[in-house]
This record gives C-alpha cells, sequence and structure tokens, in this order.
C-alpha cells in the first residue's frame, strides 16, 4: 500500500514498479505527475498543464521510464551502450562497424540480428507512443532512461542513433549505412532530437507543426492530442491561453482550428481529413480531426498547410476587403465565411486504390468532352502533370518532352519498367480505368496517341530507345510519383470546364472546385440542403448573411456580390492551372458560407 500525504494511493502496476527502481537509502524530492496531479480533477489537471514545461526544465534530472525488463530488453540496452561508444581508430575492436552494419531494417541479418531484434521491440513499447512524452523530453536538460535495471543517459542515446560527426568518414565506407537516417523502424518515433534542438535555441515550433510531427502519438484523452503539445509550441499561449478540461473534445478542437484561422487567415488546415473524411467528432466540416492526423496518407496536405507561401490573393477579395472586412475570413460559431471563386464542378471520375491491387469507388464517365488547354499538346501536357499533381513545372522539364512518359504508360517499354521495378498499384490502377475517358478519349488510347507530328518529338522517342538506362530511371521515377499520388486514394477528375486533375478520394460528380481566400491549392466543396443542416444552422446563416449584408450596404458597397449556398468541405483538389485559356477573374467570384 503507497500513502500519499496522509491517504491511501492506488498506484498503478507500472507506477510501481518504476518507484521500486527509483527507491533509495536517502531522501529525495520525486515529481511524479501520475501522483502529483489529481488526474480526476478537471479544474487542477487545467492549472497544472501550464506549469509542467517548467517543472521539467528546471527538473535536476528527469527519468523516463520504459517499464521492467523484458526477456531481451538487457540485449536491446547492450547494443546501446555498444553504439554510444564509438571507437577510435586505433581500436582493434569491431563490434561497433558490425552492429552498424545492420543498422537498417533492410541490411542482411548478421551477429547482431537478435540484439536489433530486441532494439526494435524496446523502441515498440507503449511509453514512445504516449503524446506526453514529447514535452517531458524536449523540455528537459539532463534525461536518464531507465528499463529494468538498465539505463543509458539521453546523450548516450543521441550517440547511439546517429553517431559522432567525426567518426562518419572514418567507418562510411566501411559499413555502408547512412547515419543521417533514423536506424530500423524509429522515424515512427517522435523527432525529440529535431525539436530539442529547436527549443534550446529559442527556435520553437508552432502548435501546427507540433501536431503534425506528433500525428503518430496516442493519448487515453483525445483533448491531450492538443494539450500535451502546449508547452513545446511558440504560438500555443495565443491560441489556447488557457486548456480546459471541462469543454468537450468538439469544443477544443473547433476551438483550436478558429484561433488559427482567426490568427494567420491560413485556410489549408480546413482540408486536414482522412480519406474518409470527417465524421469521428461532431465538428464541422472546416475543423480537423487533431487526433487523427495520422490517418491522412496524403503527405502534400501537410506541406501545404504548413507553407507560408502561394496562398491565393484574389484581387476581388482583396479591393473589396479595402471597403467592408465582411469579405475576409471570419469565423461565426460553427461557420466559416470566406470569399473565393466557383471554379468548375466535376464532371467525372476514375476510381481511387485502396492498396497496390484494390480499385476504390466507381467510374464516373464526363458527360462533357471540351478541354480548357489549347491543342493536343497542351491537354495531354495537363494530363501528365495532373496524375503527379506537379503545381508548377520547372523550366527544365518544359521543352524536354515530359509527356513522352505518358505515351509510354500503357506501351511496352513502359510496361517492361512497370513490371521490372514493382508498380502494381499503376498497373492496377490503369487496369481499372482503361476506358475512363478524358477529352472523349479513352485513358488506354489517349496513352498510346503520338502526341505531335514533328521532327524533333521523333528523335526523343528514338533517344529513349537507345538510352535505356535513362529513359528507365526517368519512367520509374515518373511512376513513382503516380503512386504517391494514388496511395492517397486521389481519383483522376474531369471537369464541366475541361480541366483535368486529381480530387479527394470522397469527391462525387457535381461537387464544386472552389478557389478561396488564404489557401494554397483548390477545395472540394458539397453544397448542402437546409434539411441536411438542421433548423439552427439554417437559422444561424440567415442571420449571418442578413448581417454580411447590412454591412456591406452601410460601407457603400453598391455592386452585390453573390452569397453562394451553404457548403460542407469534401478535401483538396488538383487542378492543372498552368495553359489555361481563360483567365481566374473571369469565375464568377463571391462570400462562401461553410459549415
Amino acid at each position: 500500500m503507497w500513502v500519499v500525504d496522509g491517504h491511501k494511493f492506488d498506484a498503478t502496476t507500472n507506477l510501481y514498479h518504476a518507484l521500486r527502481m527509483l527507491r533509495a537509502k536517502e531522501i529525495r524530492k520525486i515529481w511524479i505527475d501520475a501522483v502529483c496531479i489529481n488526474q480526476q480533477d478537471r479544474e487542477e489537471k487545467s492549472q497544472q498543464i501550464q506549469r509542467m514545461r517548467s517543472i521539467y526544465a528546471r527538473a535536476k534530472r528527469v527519468v523516463v521510464w520504459l517499464g521492467p525488463e523484458s526477456p531481451n530488453s538487457n540485449l536491446a540496452m547492450h547494443l546501446l551502450g555498444i553504439l554510444s561508444k564509438p571507437p577510435n581508430i586505433t581500436s582493434s575492436d569491431t563490434s561497433y562497424q558490425m552492429a552498424l552494419k545492420e543498422r537498417s531494417i533492410s541490411a542482411p541479418s548478421g551477429p547482431f540480428a537478435e540484439a536489433w531484434k530486441a532494439f526494435d521491440d524496446l523502441f515498440a513499447r507503449e511509453y514512445w507512443q504516449r503524446a506526453w512524452i514529447i514535452q517531458e523530453i524536449a523540455a528537459s536538460g539532463d534525461i536518464l532512461i531507465c528499463c529494468g535495471q538498465e539505463s543509458i543517459s539521453w546523450s548516450e542515446l543521441e550517440t547511439a542513433f546517429w553517431g559522432k560527426k567525426q567518426i562518419h568518414n572514418i567507418f562510411f565506407n566501411q559499413v555502408e549505412t547512412d547515419l543521417t537516417k533514423h536506424p530500423r523502424n524509429t522515424q515512427e518515433v517522435f523527432d525529440f532530437w529535431a525539436w530539442k534542438k529547436a527549443m534550446a535555441s529559442a527556435q520553437s515550433q508552432p502548435l501546427l507543426k507540433a501536431l503534425i510531427d506528433s500525428r503518430r502519438s496516442k493519448a487515453t484523452d483525445p483533448r491531450d492530442h492538443v494539450y500535451a503539445l502546449l508547452g513545446i509550441s511558440s504560438d500555443s499561449s495565443s491560441l489556447i491561453p488557457v486548456p480546459n478540461y471541462k469543454h468537450s473534445i468538439e469544443e477544443v478542437y473547433t476551438n483550436l482550428a478558429t484561433a488559427m484561422i482567426r490568427a494567420n487567415g491560413n485556410l489549408d488546415i480546413i482540408c486536414l481529413h482522412g480519406r474518409e473524411g470527417s465524421g469521428r467528432y461532431k465538428t464541422p466540416s472546416w475543423v480537423p480531426d487533431w487526433s487523427a492526423l495520422a490517418d491522412i496518407d496524403r503527405p502534400w496536405l501537410f506541406k501545404t498547410a504548413l507553407s507560408n507561401s502561394r496562398k491565393i490573393k484574389d484581387d476581388f477579395a482583396i479591393l473589396f476587403g479595402r471597403i467592408d472586412d465582411s469579405y475576409g475570413i471570419r469565423v461565426e460559431g460553427e461557420i466559416l465565411s470566406v470569399s473565393g471563386r466557383v471554379f468548375t464542378q466535376i464532371d467525372g471520375l476514375s476510381t481511387g486504390m485502396l492498396d497496390d491491387t484494390t480499385p476504390s469507388g466507381e467510374i464516373s464517365q464526363p458527360t462533357y468532352d471540351t478541354t480548357a488547354y489549347p491543342g493536343t499538346q497542351g491537354f495531354v501536357e495537363a494530363l501528365h502533370d495532373s496524375l503527379i499533381m506537379l503545381f508548377e513545372t520547372p523550366e527544365a522539364e518544359r521543352s524536354s518532352g515530359r509527356t513522352d512518359l505518358l505515351h509510354y504508360l500503357t506501351r511496352e517499354k513502359g510496361l517492361e519498367v512497370m513490371e521490372s521495378h514493382g508498380h502494381n498499384m499503376l498497373a492496377s490502377w490503369l487496369s481499372a480505368n482503361m476506358y475512363f475517358k478524358v477529352c472523349g478519349v479513352s485513358l488506354h488510347l489517349l496513352t498510346r496517341m503520338f502526341n505531335g507530328n514533328n521532327l524533333m518529338w521523333k528523335r526523343r522517342l528514338t533517344h529513349h530507345y537507345e538510352d535505356k538506362a535513362e529513359f528507365t530511371a526517368k519512367m520509374h521515377k515518373y511512376m513513382t510519383d503516380i503512386e504517391t499520388v494514388l496511395k492517397g486514394g486521389m481519383r483522376l477528375m474531369t471537369t464541366t470546364g475541361g480541366h483535368f486533375g486529381m480530387a479527394h478520394p470522397q469527391a462525387r460528380v457535381g461537387d464544386l472546385i472552389c478557389m478561396l481566400e488564404g489557401m494554397g491549392s483548390p477545395i472540394i466543396l458539397r453544397p448542402c440542403s437546409d434539411e441536411e443542416l438542421g433548423a439552427d444552422a439554417v437559422a444561424k446563416r440567415k442571420s449571418l448573411e442578413r448581417e454580411l449584408k447590412e454591412s456591406r450596404y452601410t460601407a457603400g458597397m453598391t455592386l452585390e456580390t453573390t452569397i453562394w449556398q451553404s457548403c460542407k468541405v469534401v478535401g483538396e483538389a488538383f487542378v492543372r492551372m498552368e495553359g489555361m485559356k481563360k483567365p481566374m477573374s473571369e469565375y464568377p467570384f463571391g462570400t462562401f458560407f461553410i459549415h
């Protein structure tokens, strides 16, 4: 039985083992969150969270308890000990070099195979998956990692993971391993080293980056996916001044999304949903599920959300915004109000892919066969770029015949590369969608057409056949880039305006492709009826619409601008913009209400 302040305390099994290990003959002070914070008192938890970074930073030592000894944990700790002490160049001990040879998960097994298996087991322990340990390690100075009776310091662990700069050149050629990459599968573990370095140099990262970087972490309380990161984030005090466990999960997640949007106008966060879309919690469609960012298998979303560049700036929104701020980005309760343009509407959709061999969704053949791109070469280039979601074509590739790669996708030479390099997902997708039509032509026929009838093009084809190694490398890269897009479940789409692009897995024919202020790429919105919204949401929308119209009239806006029908977020879209016949300024402008 444990007694704390005269009261009986029920310690968990893990805490019991940790306390037994830490017990010493002399008196010493130990702060343990599970003991010192009343986990049942929501108000106390809210207060203590704000102090935790300071507690860890000021501690003389922080002890990380991985748990009791397992059958192979001592072997793992022994391996870490070897890796943490690189020998000097004159040493005859070859243990370090031999251990490094098996550092990669794909390396052949050797004398350290069992030790590396123990290493894998050690870093697969539940401790490394907890959201709360991120602050515990990132904010601390002297850290001791304990497993059973074995221990290692954090600085020794760092050397075991990354080596020392002075030894890289000495052993690199001998061991043939890349010491800049995570050992084994530990890339799944939070990058404590980068965050400790940033915090030590007073360059803490924003909360959004912390949420993205820690997306694979686990928390019993979904609110802790946010609260556990407040102590390491540069902007957390302005986004969430006081953590509050009295707020529901929906309130915490919605309040954070609202604060982020109001802070910097970055609307790209509203597309941070998995391929199944939103739905776990009863939040507006524009609010991310901050506990499910690990479900997002479309990595470009994170890059776009974290980027401050390439955000859409519409001339109308800028002009009208100077007259009345109702044209800016606003959040009123559960309604997001933003200016933008209805760019086009989805007309046709290919299937997506669930895995290497299984298509998802049904083909929806387009009803329009027009094209928004000039000439055959123009729309073939648009298709090439759409399949890899190439936002901007590098200048060096503009005249290099990049559409030749598209031409080979279903021809013998391309099929050889597809088979030899294991591009099974692309092969399955092409097979499932060979009769999907683009500009009235099936995908299978389009990829086999001779794109251009000129001497330069024919010379390029001859060059591809003569220089097989260069061709194979380019073809393999192109296929890899396509599969990166397909792995996210994206679907090839055509639009009523004759555009090509890739659409979110949940997209439907009839969905709107829109360009919104504050976003770096197009978004798919789905109009929703009053019945879908419910009476309360409809009343709030009508009230906000009246407010906006009155504000604009008072400001002297005599030009009526459209307030579009209520919509919900489906997800992101890629549309090939380059080379369009019609400028963006000619598409309908208005204000969107997103629920």
